[in-house]
């Protein structure tokens, strides 16, 4: 899976799988996607009410960060990161940065350096670049 279709391309094209994309986000449905993150939490009417203007605010603050919530994968990605008191980075590499420690902690048993090492292996491999591995 990506959040960035236009790097799935030639060789990265795997055998066999079907690449499906998902539309855009409009900013109605970014909204919606607030109300169901904030109910999934449990929170207050009054806590869900300050969560979502609080992440209204934060997203609508950066054209990079407003780009990036209409995919709904980095949206939700976007609102853990907020729910969990992080403020959102100014830069898109500070971003990704940030998403991916939240994910490592949230996968202890891989670790960031451990999948730091894996994409370097992937990248520099001795027989060319792998797409792939089992």
């Amino acid at each position: 899976m990506t959040t960035r279709p236009d790097s799935y391309v030639g060789d990265t094209v795997l055998a066999q799988f079907k690449p499906l994309q998902i539309a855009p986000l409009d900013p109605a449905e970014i909204a919606a996607s607030f109300v169901r993150f904030a109910r999934a939490l449990s929170l207050s009417p009054s806590d869900s009410e300050a969560f979502q203007k609080d992440l209204h605010g934060a997203i609508d603050k950066r054209f990079e960060v407003r780009e990036m919530a209409g995919n709904p994968v980095m949206l939700t990605a976007l609102a853990i990161l907020r729910h969990n008191g992080r403020k959102l980075p100014e830069f898109r590499v500070e971003l990704y940065e940030s998403i991916l420690g939240w994910l490592a902690q949230a996968r202890e048993s891989m670790g960031l350096p451990l999948l730091r090492k894996l994409a370097l292996r992937m990248q520099a491999a001795p027989g060319g670049r792998l797409v792939q591995i089992n």
